[in-house]
């Protein structure tokens, strides 16, 4: 696990394991490290309920702490652009 404030290099194991539990719940066309409009995401995948395509975005990391509101706004932050591009 990271230290206190610092991404480890086990968000690839975090992710992995992230990707096994969404296939089991029967993700399908799950794609690893997909380039986007503004960001290369961690995971991504699409549903089509009701005939509606939604797109999703995953991104795993290993903060080794629960996550601050600081944390989550710079997150945010730096996904804007696919939020807004509507990726």
């Amino acid at each position: 696990m990271a230290e206190e404030g610092q991404v480890s290099n086990d968000g690839r194991v975090f992710e992995g394991r992230i990707a096994q539990l969404m296939e089991l719940r029967g993700v399908h066309a799950l794609t690893r490290e997909k380039q986007l409009s503004s960001k290369k995401v961690d995971l991504y995948f699409e549903e089509f309920p009701y005939g509606r395509r939604k797109k999703y975005a995953v991104e795993c990391k290993d903060y080794g702490r629960p996550l601050t509101r600081s944390d989550i706004e710079e997150i945010y932050i730096c996904h804007l652009g696919c939020i807004r591009d509507r990726d």
